[in-house]
């Protein structure tokens, strides 16, 4: 008796929809064609391994070992195929690569730039994500590589995580902002206000504990350990704009606030605490080693890094001075 990745795919589609008429549209095939090919399988394997009721499709017993252990197996023949044509040097390749917002916005299109100009045939897919999102997507192979916030990743063994950039992160508002007349700010004046921002990872967030249900910046999300801001704004450029009508505060790198710095229309806000910085690099599942587009890919990442951090560095003598990032 033979299985084949024909049928693992019926199986694995008939086990996700639990419905004849789905899984024949996810395979791109007739209900009828569908019910013979079941049938045959089934014939072959002399064992039933679907039955039919009012609520549905099921799987028996035997029906969902096939499927639990086929989807593994489809898994594992995936990334064969997709580390075979990685391999192969005439072809055309692929590349997908999942983007936190932060990062996105920084050393990214540089890099993608320098990568399509050396891979001109390189077939590439760039996803920007929530980072909470990027976890699934990696397991679920959606993505070959993700260069995003490393620390949910950096204690899971089912992930390879390589560092890239640490950048200090500044509060801002808009020009005229209350606060924005004070030299020092505390932590406490922050969280008066709006803050609109991405999620805040917990390496930030275990800071904020003594908030309150109430606070007006957000709330703390004990349970997937994370900081939730009042207004989830994931683009910098919305954050600004939000930032510049209202009395809504963001966090933000130098090099993204420059212009707005420069114009008189964004302030920076008198405080600074040590976990106020980005901490992003690669991540990827542990057993998938990056192909070469996608080593080329980090390569031209940290290029791209080193410029910044000097960009950084000029912004933070001008805007910030001498004074200490690490203040409270």
């Amino acid at each position: 008796m033979e299985l084949t990745s024909r049928d693992l795919r019926l199986v694995a589609a008939i086990d996700r929809h639990r419905h004849f008429g789905r899984a024949a549209d996810a395979l791109n095939i007739s209900q009828p064609a569908l019910s013979r090919a079941l049938k045959s399988l089934e014939e072959r394997l002399g064992e039933s391994l679907f039955l039919r009721s009012r609520a549905g499709v099921d799987p028996t017993d035997v029906g969902q070992l096939v499927a639990d252990r086929g989807g593994r197996l489809l898994a594992d023949l995936t990334d064969l195929q997709q580390d075979v044509a990685r391999a192969r040097e005439g072809g055309l390749g692929e590349l997908s690569v999942a983007v936190g917002h932060y990062p996105a916005e920084l050393s990214v299109a540089e890099a993608v730039g320098q990568l399509l100009q050396s891979r001109p045939r390189l077939n590439f897919s760039l996803r920007t994500y929530e980072w909470v999102a990027i976890a699934s997507s990696l397991t679920r192979r959606e993505v070959d590589l993700a260069f995003c916030e490393t620390s949910p990743f950096e204690d899971d063994p089912k992930f390879h995580v390589t560092p890239v950039g640490s950048h200090p992160l500044f509060f801002f508002a808009r020009g005229n902002h209350p606060l924005a007349k004070k030299r020092r700010v505390r932590l406490d004046d922050l969280f008066g206000f709006p803050w609109a921002a991405p999620v805040i990872p917990w390496r930030a967030a275990a800071a904020f504990q003594g908030t309150g249900d109430d606070c007006p910046a957000g709330s703390l999300d004990f349970g997937r350990r994370l900081f939730i801001p009042r207004v989830a704004a994931t683009s910098m450029y919305l954050a600004k704009r939000i930032v510049e009508n209202s009395d809504c505060l963001a966090l933000s790198t130098l090099s993204q606030l420059d212009d707005g710095l420069g114009r008189g229309n964004l302030s920076l806000l008198g405080f600074h605490a040590g976990w106020m910085h980005l901490q992003y690099g690669f991540v990827r599942l542990a057993n998938r080693a990056p192909s070469r587009a996608g080593r080329d890919f980090m390569t031209f990442i940290d290029d791209a890094e080193k410029g910044l951090r000097k960009r950084e560095a000029a912004l933070s003598a001008r805007y910030w001075g001498s004074r200490p990032l690490d203040e409270d």
